[in-house]
């Protein structure tokens, strides 16, 4: 885009505050927070990008509302910086929210992100969220009064990876990890693990019958090496039962 001959440079900014009646208003440009003229008697809307622009000879600054063909030539590099701005709202968010390790595990912030872990219905990204605020806090906890708590911490830590892993890798991915944790059983924890893991993986399978993107058949042959893996180990009692109850509730 050719630059008006009387600009020595334009740059894009955020109108962060702007007033009708004021020749100022107070915009962000990377990262600072600046305070630049305006045309009085045009205000705009808080948090529009507009352009900064310093004209030749005098040096003047000036925030200016973009024409519909400078919003076309800048639209690609203004997504480049709100995409900036959310990760870097994002690192802040986190840095804020996780708890020290050598934090008090009675504090009743921490107490009540605890209760918040297990209460039901909680959404995966709740859950991650409260888990990355917590678990190093409990898990370096030595005193044998918590044991159960951390155990119980861990199961869940276990069920949200899991969850993870089958729900956004490829079907092959979530195939192959579910058949290691087959051959890794040795314990009712494990056993648990793998049920969990199951009701993740139909329910996806599932909701892609749902949407007309697979069908009961093709579900089937995704699901039966599985299935066939954990039987020939285990028997199919309880798995037939679990399997039937997921398809029940779908």
């Amino acid at each position: 885009m050719l630059l008006n001959p009387r600009l020595k440079d334009q740059r894009i900014c955020k109108v962060v505050t702007s007033q009708t009646l004021d020749k100022k208003a107070l915009i962000e440009l990377e990262g600072e927070f600046i305070e630049v003229n305006k045309i009085m008697g045009f205000s705009f809307v808080n948090g529009e990008y507009a352009l900064l622009k310093t004209f030749k000879g005098s040096e003047e600054s000036l925030v200016v509302a973009m024409s519909r063909t400078e919003q076309l030539h800048y639209h690609d590099e203004i997504k480049a910086i709100k995409e900036k701005r959310r990760l870097a709202d994002r690192r802040e968010r986190l840095s804020t929210r996780i708890i020290p390790i050598n934090a008090d595990i009675s504090d009743e912030h921490i107490s009540e992100k605890i209760k918040f872990l297990f209460q039901p219905d909680l959404t995966s990204n709740q859950f991650n969220e409260a888990l990355v605020e917590v678990f190093s806090v409990v898990a370096a906890q030595e005193n044998e009064s918590y044991d159960k708590l951390k155990e119980q911490l861990y199961e869940k830590a276990d069920t949200a990876i899991n969850r993870n892993i089958i729900l956004n890798k490829s079907f092959r991915e979530a195939h192959d990890f579910m058949t290691i944790m087959v051959s890794r059983i040795k314990t009712k924890a494990d056993h648990l693990q793998f049920f969990r893991a199951v009701n993740f993986f139909l329910k996806r399978l599932n909701l892609r019958i749902k949407e007309g993107k697979t069908n009961a058949e093709k579900v089937s042959a995704i699901f039966e090496p599985i299935y066939e893996s954990y039987v020939e180990s285990f028997g199919s009692n309880f798995l037939d039962l679990w399997v039937n109850k997921i398809n029940t509730d779908d």
